[in-house]
């Protein structure tokens, strides 16, 4: 079992900075930065890549910020994000990029898809040192030892999973499977993953 320690927190001067907001401004800065890697890599345009990626994130973040205050009635003044809220922005990025640009729209977005495991990875990781994921009572491989008791970690399952997959996705994207597959297969991958964790809350 983990045991538990409060989520790291600095004083710099007049501003205060957590852990969570660490992780990530790496995985967004990380993230974009790798996004234009692959597009070099790909013979992708980078600007446009740039651009995709900045848009994605903000479709992303609304949508998630929406659903995530419809669905739970949380105060609209209280932060909060849906993963399932993300995941539908993310989709709703791809297709318009395959109604605007075609198959070689799908290039980018599945060059954005082979990124976000690590995105999602580090990401996860901040929450996790910030434990606002918390799920039901175990004992397992993923328990905390929380001060209410043990419990498991959502943030470190879904961490260690995107880890996981990076590395077969990163490969799979390399192989130039046809354009699309790359997102699909991230996609239907990250529904599952939140249909797992819906379990284990």
């Amino acid at each position: 079992m983990i045991p538990y320690w409060p989520q790291p927190v600095w004083t710099l001067g007049p501003w205060t900075i957590h852990g969570f907001g660490v992780a990530q401004a790496v995985a967004l800065v990380g993230g974009y930065a790798l996004a234009l890697r692959r597009a070099r890599s790909a013979g992708l345009d980078e600007l446009q890549m740039g651009r995709l990626f900045v848009l994605a994130l903000l479709v992303g973040l609304t949508v998630g910020f929406l659903v995530h205050h419809v669905v739970s009635g949380a105060p609209w003044s209280q932060p909060g994000e849906s993963a399932a809220g993300l995941t539908a922005g993310a989709l709703a990025i791809a297709v318009g990029a395959w109604a605007r640009w075609g198959a070689s729209g799908l290039l980018y977005v599945d060059a954005l898809a082979s990124v976000a495991p690590l995105v999602g990875g580090v990401a996860r990781l901040g929450c996790f040192l910030a434990h606002d994921h918390r799920g039901r009572s175990s004992s397992g491989l993923f328990a905390v030892r929380f001060p209410e008791g043990p419990r498991i970690d959502l943030g470190l399952v879904e961490c260690v999973i995107a880890f996981a997959v990076a590395g077969p996705v990163w490969w799979l994207w390399r192989s130039r499977p046809p354009a699309g597959a790359v997102a699909t297969i991230v996609g239907v991958a990250s529904i599952g993953v939140r249909v797992v964790s819906s379990y284990l809350r």
